[in-house]
This record gives structure tokens, sequence and C-alpha cells, in this order.
């Protein structure tokens, strides 16, 4: 579960901005909230959240830098020689940040325990990092690894907390300057450190405009080939009342001028193995049929079948999407949306996230972040104002961002029409035309 994430000098965030899960004490909408098993005891925390803001108002960039944190806690340890350079991108518009650390912190529970990780890294090496439990009332470390340039000595200091157990040396003597210690330290086998990496690899889902393939969703086909993922995925393409009765998936080989082609991009990148890479992750086509009740050509009752693509765009991102729907609600964890409503109609749009927070479809507290332009989600009988945030471009291009509960506003205000009138900012200044 996601309490909080802040990051700072990332993109279009400066100054430090913290985004956070933690419900307010409010009464409204309570289904939203739910209670988790940690050490902490007393924590509530939201379901859903939404993120609104302007076009290039730092929605998009917030996603963006969730999942690099993601990448690099996984992959800094595959990160080549020391000469090549975190792909980081910092504050540009103040050319003073450009050679200063990037900051990132998540804090999440993960099998009733609490963990507050983060990092602070440039182009050429992590320049902080931290790891702190909560297993019980008190919070512990478990590390904590700074570079330093005391007395014109460059290297790194690390000090071991009452909750690190195992190897310790010998991880730092094989941790580069580029990599994280955290990420080591899981090559390592440690039950701490693998934790967190685990949290990262298996419980933040993304979907942004960019990998969704509507014509050939791979994920959702795979699923849908277990018996469990198909009834779920029918169902909700029932309730969203479609048109659809069923759907067939089926995997196809696939063919020689695939196969062809593959070997051909082998050759040309000089990596003979990439066609055995290739078709050891990718060895099927699927064919995604649909069907529908209607008549056959003597007017009896009939079923009819579609391709995939012969269905609308808002039909195929809705089956694209029940995929990943699935799983997170399957296994409880933390769906992050960019453009969550485009191609979809704004009721289905607010279905979907009542998904969330009806017990019943999602009983193991599974969690949605979106970022949307849909004013009409802005209803207090889907979302409370603790759910709401919103991102906004400062003077200095940089991104504030804030929720509608740090906005004072009267009890029954339509806090759609007040967003639509600029009461809180986050939307675009418009010039008339002529001036």
């Amino acid at each position: 579960m996601l309490i909080e994430f802040s990051v700072a000098n990332f993109l279009s965030f400066k100054e430090r901005v913290t985004f956070s899960m933690l419900a307010s004490k409010a009464s409204e909408n309570p289904e939203n909230v739910f209670q988790p098993e940690s050490a902490s005891g007393n924590l509530s925390l939201l379901k859903t959240a939404a993120i609104y803001g302007a076009n290039a108002s730092g929605k998009s960039n917030l996603i963006d830098a969730f999942f690099f944190m993601r990448s690099f806690v996984l992959n800094s340890v595959k990160q080549g020689s020391t000469d090549q350079k975190i792909a980081r991108r910092p504050f540009k518009i103040d050319q003073g940040c450009i050679d200063k650390p990037s900051y990132f912190n998540l804090v999440f529970i993960y099998e009733g325990i609490e963990y507050d990780y983060g990092f602070e890294i440039d182009n050429h090496r992590v320049h902080r990092e931290w790891l702190k439990i909560r297993q019980s009332k008190k919070q512990a470390l478990v590390f904590d690894r700074r570079f330093s340039k005391a007395k014109n000595k460059e290297g790194y200091q690390y000090k071991k907390g009452t909750a690190w157990q195992g190897e310790w040396k010998s991880i730092q003597s094989v941790t580069r300057p580029d990599s994280l210690f955290l990420s080591v330290a899981s090559q390592f086998n440690n039950e701490i450190t693998e934790n967190v990496t685990d949290y990262f690899r298996t419980y933040l889902e993304k979907i942004i405009p960019e990998t969704i393939d509507t014509n050939n969703p791979i994920f959702t086909n795979e699923l849908a080939l277990q018996s469990v993922a198909h009834k779920f995925i029918l169902n909700y393409l029932k309730k969203a009342d479609l048109g659809i009765v069923d759907f067939n998936v089926s995997k196809v080989p696939l063919t020689e001028n695939q196969y062809e082609f593959v070997t051909a991009i082998s050759k040309i990148f000089n990596r003979p193995s990439l066609k055995n890479e290739f078709t050891d992750k990718v060895k099927y086509n699927y064919d995604t049929t649909t069907i529908h009740s209607g008549v056959d050509l003597k007017g009896n009752p009939a079923n009819i079948e579609f391709t995939l693509n012969e269905e609308s765009d808002g039909t195929r991102k809705f089956y694209t999407l029940s995929g990943p729907l699935f799983k997170v609600l399957y296994k409880g964890s933390v769906l992050i949306v960019d453009e969550l409503d485009a191609r979809l109609h704004s009721l289905l749009t607010r279905w979907l996230i009542g998904l969330f927070h009806n017990p019943k479809t999602n009983p193991k507290n599974a969690q949605l972040i979106f970022a949307t332009h849909d004013a009409g989600l802005l209803d207090r009988k889907l979302l409370r104002r603790d759910q709401i945030w919103f991102t906004e471009k400062g003077e200095d291009s940089a991104t504030k961002l804030y929720s509608l509960w740090d906005i004072k506003i009267r009890n029954k205000e339509d806090i759609r029409k007040g967003y639509l009138m600029g009461r809180y900012g986050a939307i675009p200044f418009l010039e008339q035309n002529g001036d």
C-alpha cells in the first residue's frame, strides 16, 4: 500500500513536492478509505486519487517520477560502466539545478511493515541513500549511505542501523557510485532490501498512453487464457454495457515472416541472440474475438463474432485496461494511470473508479492513482476532497502540487463548478480571440 511519494529537481519539479495517500479525518465517503495492517496501527489510506491540471502542468511528470524511481531501483545494478551517465532529467529551466542532485522518496507498506526508502542522485553518482522501517511504534534505521568530500578525500560513509541483518562490508565493496546499495544488497539475498525491490517490481503498475496498444493487448490476452481472469474480464465487459456477451482468445504461432524480420534486425545490430531472446518472450500472436447477440440470415437469435479491431476505440481501451485491473485488484497493488478518461465515456470512468471503492470488488484494498481532465469526476459523491490533487506551473515554470483538502471551501460547494471557474487554480489561462 502506498502512503506517500516525494520528488525534487526532476522534470518540471524544482522544489520538493509530496503526493500523499494518507486520508484526512473527514467523515465523507468512508468506503473510499481503508485501514491497513501496519506497525503504526492508526493509519487511514485512500483507495483512489485523481490528479488534475492544465496541459503541460506536470501531471504526467509526476507519474514519470514514480516510474523513474522504480526503474532505477530495479536496474541500477545493471548500469554499464562508471562512465555511463545516469539517465535522470533535472529541472532545466533553472540551469543552476543541472548539477544538483534529484531527490526521490517512497513510503509504503509491504506485508504489514512500513518502509521509508529514498535516494539523491546526479548524472554520475548516488549522493545519498537511506532505508528505514517501522515494525513497531518506533521507526528503525536499516542503513544510511552518504557521499562526502571531507578533507579533500572523496568517498562514501555508511551507517548500519539496528534493523540491518546479514552481510555488510562485502556489499559496500561491490556497490558502484552509480548503483544503489539497496539494489546490490538485494542481489545478495538480503531479506529487508529484497522486500523493497519486490514492492517496486510487483506492486507498482502503470498505464500511460504510450503503453496502451489497443490493437495488440498482449498482457490482457495472456491473462484471459486463465479461467479466473477470463471470468473477471467478461464480467467487467458485461457490466460496462458494451454489448459484449462473451469473448474468446486463442494463441497463434508467430509467422515465418515475423521470424525473418527479427533475424534481419539481429544482423543489423550484430546481435545473433536477438531472435532467441525475442521468441522466448513472444512466441505467439493472439486472436481476440468478441461476441454480440444478433440475428442470423433467417432472423433467428444468433451469436455474432467481431475481431477486436472491429470494436470501437473505447471498447478496445476498456478491454486493454481489464487485464491490469484484474492483476491489481487480485494482488492488492497500486495502479497508476495517465489520461484514464481518454476514449472512455465519463460514466464508464466513474464505474471503473467505483471498482476500487467497493469492498466487494476490491477486498485487498488495491489503490488507483490517475491523471485526468474529466471535470465530471469532481463530484463529492464519488471523490473526497483529500482524493483530489492539482498540478500548476508557477512563475518560475516549476510544478506546484497541492490537494483540494489544502484549500478552504464551503461545505456544500460544487467543486466541479469551482474548478472550472478557476477557484482552485490548475486550469489553463486562455487568451480571448482578438486580444
